[in-house]
């Protein structure tokens, strides 16, 4: 065991002087961050003048050893931010990118259905004058407004939940400059803007989007065409099969149809 080395360093701390004390003791205090090295001075007997711990030859290897805990510490910090367990903590805002992927394969279909009901029992019950400005122009144009608002809510949560700010759903209206954001939408983890890597959930994901993706193209395009699943054909083409179930024509006000 080696000898306790003497008692002759002073240090100076919040404008207060202490010692004498032996190294190992400051040292000690180093560690338990009781002495912070770059606000201390150090100065024992044959010194010209005070000197900054941290600079001081003296405390160098407590200096050192100091510096190189602190940065294991924030190496654990890092691991475990990017884990997966804290990627799915539960205080992550927003909506998950599971709900995302609902909402784009089936869940925007209800507001367009109801919207389109609506406008149509408007035509049936609302009278000659309702008839006046329901053109077919506009009954097509408002289904696609309300569902394209709804996709904006919809986006900008599931961004919020990736750590972005909900106004970064504005951009997907953006050619080509949307094309990052929707990525992100659809793949990026909670909290990705904490560590900007995606995950393998993020791979499902994308296996998911090909196989819908292939769905439609191989079953549905086939039967209903290439326009009836555009953004603005899927209205009109909601209106036609719910006209057709729903016996419109006979149900028509009268005045509407002398009008037409």
């Amino acid at each position: 065991m080696a000898a306790p080395t003497k008692r002759e360093w002073y240090y100076l701390a919040q404008e207060q002087r202490h010692g004498p004390l032996a190294i190992e003791e400051i040292s000690k205090k180093v560690m338990a961050r009781e002495i912070f090295p770059e606000d201390c001075h150090v100065w024992r007997q044959g010194m010209k003048d005070w000197e900054i711990m941290e600079q001081s030859k003296a405390f160098l290897p407590v200096v050192k050893q100091l510096h190189e805990r602190e940065a294991a510490t924030d190496a654990r910090a890092r691991e475990a931010a990017a884990s997966t367990n804290w990627d799915n903590t539960m205080d992550a805002e927003g909506v998950t990118r599971g709900v995302f992927h609902f909402y784009m394969y089936v869940g925007w279909l209800l507001p367009m259905v109801l919207t389109v009901a609506l406008l149509t029992e408007l035509q049936v019950y609302g009278g000659k004058e309702v008839n006046k400005w329901m053109k077919p122009q506009v009954f097509s144009i408002i289904p696609f407004i309300i569902t394209l608002l709804l996709f904006l809510k919809v986006s900008g949560q599931r961004l919020l939940n990736a750590g972005y700010s909900k106004k970064k759903s504005l951009t997907l209206l953006i050619p080509v400059y949307n094309i990052w954001p929707m990525i992100l939408c659809y793949f990026a983890p909670s909290h990705f803007v904490t560590r900007k890597k995606f995950d393998f959930g993020a791979f499902w994901m994308l296996v998911i989007l090909g196989l819908y993706s292939a769905g439609v193209a191989m079953f549905l395009v086939p039967r209903v065409g290439v326009e009836a699943i555009s953004p603005l054909g899927v209205g009109p083409a909601v209106e036609k099969i719910y006209k057709e179930k729903t016996n419109y024509l006979g149900r028509k006000p009268v005045d509407a149809k002398k009008e037409k």
